[in-house]
């Protein structure tokens, strides 16, 4: 399914019909419902398939918001690790090398940051104590040491 959002994505016309066809293939695979937003060079597009909620009738919003918490690890770690095959990232480089502008310490691996083992501060934790019931009930809360490191830290080096 990753190949074919990526071609979908690939395809040219600002209607992006590719990428309808995509996400409502995944709805008939079985998802209750699927929200895209895609801003790039050629603009921003937007759509949705399937089911707000199950058993109802409603799309989902294409200007909803959607917490999918700890599963974008899955996904970072999934595609930083396409990036080490095509030998673009290497896992015992510096993480520094690849984002300078966190100001990460040099001992610090891609490897550790994938593993969460490179004692980076509890950012999730600061987080939760300063907004306070927004994180009450929040399992993860707290207890990665760089859960949140490798949600934001990640993601916008996984583009560029």
């Amino acid at each position: 399914m990753a190949r074919k959002i990526t071609a979908a994505l690939d395809a040219a016309g600002q209607d992006r019909p590719e990428l309808r066809k995509v996400i409502e293939e995944i709805v008939d695979s079985g998802f209750v419902g699927v929200s895209l937003r895609v801003h790039d060079e050629r603009g921003e597009w937007v759509g949705s398939a399937g089911a707000a909620e199950l058993g109802g009738a409603a799309k989902p919003p294409a200007n909803g918001h959607v917490r999918i918490g700890s599963v974008t690890k899955t996904f970072t770690a999934t595609l930083v690790l396409q990036l080490v095959a095509e030998g673009k990232v290497g896992l015992d480089i510096p993480a520094a090398d690849y984002l300078p502008e966190f100001g990460l310490d040099e001992r610090i691996t891609v490897r550790m940051l994938l593993q969460h083992t490179s004692g980076l501060f509890n950012f999730s934790a600061a987080v939760a104590d300063e907004m306070g019931d927004v994180f009450q009930g929040y399992a993860g809360v707290g207890e990665r040491r760089d859960e949140a490191v490798s949600h934001l830290a990640w993601c916008p080096g996984v583009g560029g």
